[in-house]
C-alpha cells in the first residue's frame, strides 16, 4: 500500500495516486486500474500500461477506500 504524487491528463494535472497490489486510483476518481508497471513519485498515470480495471461504487478519497473497493 502506498500513496504517491503523480499527474494525469494533457495538462499534467497534479494528483495523489493510491496503490495496492498493482491496483491504483487517482484521488477523487471512481476509476480503479491494475498495472504491472512501477508506480513511483512523479508517475504520469496516462503512461501506465493497464491490464484490468473496474469502477468503484464511490469516489476513492483515501488509500483505505481503494483497499475496501478491491476487497469488496
Amino acid at each position: 500500500m502506498n500513496t504517491v504524487n503523480g499527474t494525469y491528463g494533457n495538462l499534467q494535472t497534479k494528483c495523489l495516486v493510491f496503490t495496492h497490489d498493482g491496483w491504483y486510483a487517482v484521488q477523487g476518481s471512481r476509476n480503479v486500474n491494475r498495472t504491472n508497471d512501477l508506480i513511483d513519485h512523479g508517475v504520469d498515470v496516462e503512461t501506465l500500461n493497464d491490464w484490468d480495471f473496474f469502477t468503484a461504487s464511490d469516489e476513492i478519497e483515501t488509500l483505505e477506500d481503494l483497499c475496501n473497493e478491491i476487497n469488496s
